[in-house]
């Protein structure tokens, strides 16, 4: 009885709004169970629950694609909760569309990772979101943003010939994680050089944040962004370097340098 009546409380909080339409498509693709899975586990500490998993032999460490990231039902609930919690203001028409638009997409490869990707009205806005969510996932105190990293429109923007930033979207992105090793943000061409996708990667995928090496799983610069920091004359390019005990660096380095352990990710 006491299940059902939690039950009951998680769906009018999961639909609070929704047609009856909306409902009827949820139940009927399947992503209602996964959704109030999702909020159970929400009030779990997943770096702890991950790393219990792990212990017990139950989480592997493979670099395969299928153990590491997360699938794209498990991404829609992922965002579904953060924007209620958080009150992004995406519509549920918004996510019932991405719902409906995932595409095909075959997990062969390890370093290629299909990622639901979002902005908000300003890339201000959208960094400053992410960098929360990304405290939230990860633990308050276990993600460290250096203060080099400014995220305000006077210190971070766009590489110079990167398509230009639209606001409120939503989207499926296909992202190479491993391209572009021993070379520079400076050295990737713009058109396809990642930006704010990277931290939607650091968000929807933090299993495989914390596989992050110096060898067949490289830490991540992000070439689509430049960050103008204070004193210093040459321009940088934000990092994500993740660990395998939970811990997650944000931080900055010069965008003409090469960083032995990192690859620049590309759109695919």
């Amino acid at each position: 009885m006491l299940a059902s009546l939690e039950q009951e409380r998680q769906l009018r909080e999961l639909f609070s709004g929704a047609t009856g339409q909306q409902v009827r498509q949820f139940i009927e693709a399947g992503d209602l169970v996964k959704m109030m899975l999702i909020q159970a586990l929400h009030k779990v500490d997943r770096g702890e629950f991950t790393r219990v998993l792990a212990h017990a032999g139950q989480l592997s460490d493979s670099s395969s694609a299928a153990d590491r990231f997360t699938s794209p039902g498990e991404q829609i609930g992922n965002l579904w909760m953060w924007n209620r919690y958080f009150k992004r203001g995406f519509t549920q028409e918004q996510v019932i569309a991405a719902r409906a638009t995932v595409p095909a997409f075959v997990w062969d490869r390890p370093l290629v990772a299909l990622t639901l990707c979002w902005t908000l009205g300003t890339l201000e806005d959208t960094l400053g979101a992410k960098l929360a969510i990304m405290r939230h996932v990860f633990g308050e105190d276990k993600v460290f943003v250096s203060p080099s990293f400014k995220t305000d429109a006077e210190h971070s923007f766009l590489v110079s010939g990167a398509p230009e930033f639209v606001p409120n979207r939503l989207w499926w992105q296909v992202i190479d994680l491993g391209a572009n090793r021993d070379k520079a943000p400076d050295q990737v061409p713009a058109a396809t050089a990642a930006g704010t996708e990277v931290f939607d990667v650091a968000c929807q995928h933090p299993v495989y944040v914390r596989q992050h090496n110096d060898h067949d799983t490289p830490r991540l610069e992000i070439p689509g962004i430049r960050v103008e920091v204070p004193g210093e004359w040459r321009r940088c390019a934000p990092y994500v370097h993740g660990y395998s005990i939970g811990y997650v660096e944000v931080g900055v380095d010069w965008a003409e340098n090469a960083r032995p352990g990192y690859a620049e990710p590309i759109r695919l």
